[in-house]
């Protein structure tokens, strides 16, 4: 028994400074990449399914926590979690998105993680800070004390990195806190040139193989990232949910669908009032000199933004060529073909919309600007695939709005749990 007990330690141990390995990884990859933190989150879980192929999984429901999904989840072999990460970080206007966490996101977090089951080892808490981008670090010597605080008493590990400094803290649940070195890992990224991987084939070439770890679009996600990252692209050019200064905003709407009602939701523009968040692009990708600038405006200050033409930081605009929108996943696996090509349909129309206000920022009257590709990838996991009239009315309708629909179908796959 006592063997047993010393085998079990001794795995234990060996998978906790694995996940630390990863985290550092992450850290130093994420040097430079700033916007809404799913980014962080699909750059982690790319990082993680180098250790743990095929077993990890975004916004992941436990049933311990009370319904909620965590952020990033590693499964055992029986579909179990293993592993459990929760990320908190990034900016979108004139703040880091930590400051806004520090009282209720972070605790909140924490306490999450608590209740999920899995061995203190191997559940994280991990804030990444935009210090560069923003002229100062959110997490000061206070904040880090009471968070501390937090993750001991919770049993939960916590981890914090803040861009341009030479180590970030670690602290695993039940053990002394440490610096760990980061040395920026910093990817050039390349020409973008994605029309042979975003086509049917070059698509069901990427999913098919994680066909079974696909159960939400946010998995589709991250698989399609991931397999960027092996072709030579950068997290600093590949944006989810990227921030544009002109973005439709998203306001629930009970009326008759219209042109501007989309699917129950009222679009209207940054000019037209309303309080509500804009919308963000599922995959945004662009050229290397974005270096990562996925938030609004440079160094928090209000007055230049970084995507309109006419600022003098163009950069969104300028090197923008590709947006595209996901629908899919284990979730839509019982969803009648009536109601998934209705939700093609919405996410048609939002791209179509988005083309119709990008080209109001002059953005095709410079000619040395290059078209931005709008692309919807329809993954269909059911066991038959939408009928042949309906798919030709979709590309019909897509066509027609300068929007490529790519329809894949991949059967044979199990309901979500």
């Amino acid at each position: 028994m006592k063997l047993a007990r010393t085998y079990s330690r001794a795995r234990s141990d060996r998978s906790g400074r694995v996940i630390q390995a990863v985290l550092i990884r992450f850290f130093a990859k994420s040097v430079g990449v700033v916007g809404h933190e799913a980014n962080y989150q699909v750059l982690l879980a790319s990082e993680l399914e180098h250790d743990f192929p095929g077993r990890v999984r975004r916004e992941h429901p436990i049933e311990s926590t009370g319904g909620g999904l965590v952020d990033i989840v590693v499964v055992d072999a029986d579909g179990a979690p293993w592993a459990t990460f929760e990320l908190k970080g990034g900016a979108h206007g004139d703040r880091s998105g930590l400051r806004t966490a520090l009282k209720e996101g972070l605790p909140n977090d924490i306490a999450k993680l608590a209740r999920t089951g899995v061995a203190p080892e191997r559940r994280w808490c991990v804030a990444v800070d935009p210090a560069q981008e923003l002229d100062s670090t959110t997490l000061k010597r206070g904040h880090w004390k009471t968070i501390e605080e937090q993750a001991r008493r919770s049993n939960v590990g916590f981890a914090h990195y803040a861009h341009g400094h030479k180590t970030c803290q670690i602290l695993p649940a039940g053990a002394p806190a440490r610096a760990e070195t980061i040395q920026a890992a910093v990817q050039a990224g390349q020409r973008v040139n994605v029309r042979d991987l975003f086509s049917a084939r070059g698509l069901t070439a990427v999913l098919a193989p994680a066909r079974e770890s696909l159960a939400r679009e946010a998995d589709i996600v991250a698989a399609v990232y991931g397999h960027l990252m092996k072709l030579g692209y950068s997290p600093r050019q590949v944006a989810t949910e990227a921030y544009f200064g002109f973005a439709p905003r998203m306001q629930r709407s009970t009326s008759p669908a219209s042109p501007r009602n989309l699917g129950g939701y009222a679009i209207y523009h940054l000019t037209g009032g309303g309080s509500d968040m804009p919308q963000r692009p599922d995959m945004c990708i662009f050229e290397p000199e974005v270096r990562g600038r996925f938030n609004l405006y440079p160094k928090g200050e209000r007055p230049e933004a970084y995507d309109p033409m006419k600022s003098y930081y163009p950069l969104k605009l300028s090197f923008w060529r590709l947006m595209a929108e996901f629908k899919g996943g284990k979730t839509l696996i019982d969803t009648p073909n009536a109601e998934l090509a209705r939700l093609f349909r919405t996410d048609i129309a939002k791209l179509a919309n988005w083309r119709r206000v990008a080209e109001r920022q002059d953005f095709y009257r410079l000619r040395h600007l290059e078209p931005v590709d709008f692309v919807l990838v329809a993954s269909d996991l059911r066991a038959q695939p939408l009928d042949r009239a309906t798919l030709d009315e979709l590309e019909g309708e897509a066509q027609e709005k300068s929007v490529r629909f790519i329809y894949i179908q991949l059967p044979g796959v199990s309901a979500v749990a």
